[in-house]
């Protein structure tokens, strides 16, 4: 593992604020000081919360999250990485900042499982 920080995918906070994330996810959290792209904070404020207390808890997660915006080296990395591996613009931006701040990444979503030479993957199994 890379410093003391950690990405969170935007699943990967989703089961953490629901409480859902399976024991390995936990495991990798503890200690880490949690990171995000622009792009999971977008997709965390958009969600619709099916309780007032959700949107309250994901606002107060988010204060608490180093948030990385977007970047020319960001850009060229996301760039390549859809060249290379035909990934959807969100994901692209989303694993482009794990390699720029040289971050581990958490996540469930089994289509960026084959980064795994390009970014420290902790790849959760999510119920």
């Amino acid at each position: 593992m890379n410093g003391s920080g950690i990405l969170l995918d935007t699943n990967g906070v989703i089961h953490f604020l629901d409480a859902t994330m399976p024991p390995a996810g936990l495991a990798a959290l503890k200690d880490r000081a949690f990171h995000l792209s622009f792009i999971s904070e977008i997709e965390l404020r958009s969600l619709k919360p099916d309780r007032p207390e959700s949107r309250d808890r994901t606002r107060a997660f988010l204060a608490h999250c180093a948030r990385h915006g977007l970047s020319e080296s960001l850009k060229d990395q996301a760039v390549r990485l859809r060249i290379d591996y035909g990934l959807k613009t969100p994901d692209a931006i989303i694993a482009a900042t794990a390699i720029v701040k040289n971050l581990p990444f958490l996540t469930g979503d089994k289509g960026l499982r084959h980064l795994d030479h390009e970014i420290d993957i902790l790849f959760v199994q999510y119920p």
